[in-house]
């Protein structure tokens, strides 16, 4: 595939599609803190509610001061400001559906680079009965437990 990010696929949260970094290498799953505000916005826009079905917040389990996370990246620690619990559906290629809730730390405003999308880290993706059991292929993201490919972004 050509440079950049691999083992993309897109992934449902609220009323949105989105990109997901499917980043097995990541101790824990992330936004960006702007990303997450666009999410609540459009589904207020679309007329949802923290009643809704759809409503992408599962819960917020801490928001407030700051903590900084390690990167392997070159630049500065994240700054993660918020831990929610985030509404997100896989569709497979078949039509496939399977919904959980994502334990999502949100980092600081600007402080992800470029990325806009989720990044699903191990505990998502692990080896079931942990994780969804991710195996990438040719084609496709295939996900063990759950027995269906997603779409694959890369080429």
């Amino acid at each position: 595939p050509p440079t950049g990010y691999h083992f993309r696929t897109t992934v449902g949260c609220g009323s949105e599609t989105c990109e997901a970094l499917l980043d097995g290498g990541s101790g824990f799953s992330l936004m960006a803190e702007e990303y997450f505000v666009e999410f609540v916005n459009c589904s207020m826009q679309r007329g949802l509610t923290p009643l809704s079905e759809d409503w992408p917040i599962a819960g917020v389990q801490h928001w407030g001061s700051d903590s900084p996370a390690s990167t392997m990246s070159s630049g500065p620690a994240l700054s993660i400001r918020a831990i929610v619990l985030l509404r997100i559906t896989l569709r497979g290629l078949k039509g496939e559906e399977h919904q959980m809730v994502v334990r999502m730390r949100i980092t600081r405003a600007s402080s992800t680079g470029a990325w806009r999308g989720l990044i699903l880290g191990a505990p998502v993706l692990d080896v079931p009965p942990l994780g969804l059991g991710h195996e990438p292929r040719f084609c496709w993201h295939y996900f063990k437990a759950l027995g269906f490919m997603t779409p694959l972004l890369e080429y």
